[in-house]
């Protein structure tokens, strides 16, 4: 029963030891591209369905420039709207550089 519990306590420091060898701390690193891409105008009654659309249009100009793995808004650094409502319609951009896991 004693050893036991000493081989569980050795493997479980081998964990920690082991881990970052292999590489699984590289799995959550991100590669950015160095220039920002701005969406095409998305226009809707509501702010949020304008947001909704304008990442939309982000994410397909990225993937059709830099391909799929760029695509996502939610991966993106330094994301921001530019939005403005004129005769009760926003027209919203949206900017960010694209990145990939």
């Amino acid at each position: 029963m004693k050893n036991t519990f000493i081989l569980s306590i050795v493997f479980t420091g081998m964990l920690f030891v082991v881990a970052p060898v292999i590489g699984f701390n590289d799995v959550q690193a991100k590669t950015c591209k160095l220039i920002s891409v701005t969406s095409n105008i998305a226009r809707a009654i509501s702010l949020k369905t304008a947001k909704r659309r304008t990442r939309s249009k982000w994410s397909r100009k990225v993937k059709n420039v830099f391909g799929y793995q760029y695509s996502s808004w939610q991966l993106a650094k330094h994301r921001s709207y530019t939005k403005t409502k004129i005769a009760g319609t926003w027209r919203v951009l949206a900017k960010a550089r694209p990145c990939r896991h």
